[in-house]
């Protein structure tokens, strides 16, 4: 039971930023990056959702949702800084321990 609610805490914050990479909501990060890398990053994402979602999958999709939020942590520490975007930082900590953590109990 712990573990679904962590595993759907994770699902919910790579599913909150998808509209922001598409470019359907403008936000924070519009305009930082050429529109194809948001795109990618969106696609890859979206990607590691769907992996996350079946048992069989889980561990690549953690490992994929770790690459992304460690990109993440790292592009806001050196490139756009922490508190831009306000909540995009603590997001992304948040959920690359929650990737961590369905990585080890899968």
């Amino acid at each position: 039971m712990k573990n679904n609610i962590i595993l759907y805490a994770l699902i919910f914050i790579l599913v909150f930023t998808l509209p922001f990479k598409f470019g359907i909501l403008s936000g924070p990060t519009q305009g930082t990056y050429p529109p194809i890398v948001s795109v990618t990053i969106g696609i890859v994402e979206l990607t590691a959702t769907f992996l996350l979602a079946f048992k069989k999958y889980r561990s690549h999709g953690a490992l994929l949702a770790i690459c992304i939020f460690s990109g993440a942590i790292i592009a806001h520490i050196f490139l756009l800084g922490i508190w831009y975007g306000k909540i995009l930082f603590p997001l992304a900590v948040i959920g690359l321990g929650l990737s961590i953590f369905i990585l080890k109990n899968k």
